[in-house]
């Protein structure tokens, strides 16, 4: 995988604005393997692919 690039990457709020989270459950989602986590200077940042990837599958199981 090639090293994403900072347009590819969100911050935990923006995560869990569009995964519909709390911080607790996004953290359960990085450490299931859901959701990618990158460290980088300013902080951890989350890989949007992998967010909205799931919120769209998390959006099919409820039925939206």
């Amino acid at each position: 995988m090639r090293s994403p690039d900072d347009s590819d990457l969100i911050d935990r709020k923006e995560a869990c604005r569009r995964l519909d989270v709390k911080p607790a459950t996004l953290y359960a989602y990085v450490s299931r393997g859901k959701v990618r986590r990158v460290r980088t200077p300013q902080g951890s940042r989350y890989l949007a692919a992998d967010v909205d990837r799931f919120a769209q599958r998390s959006a099919a199981r409820k039925g939206h």
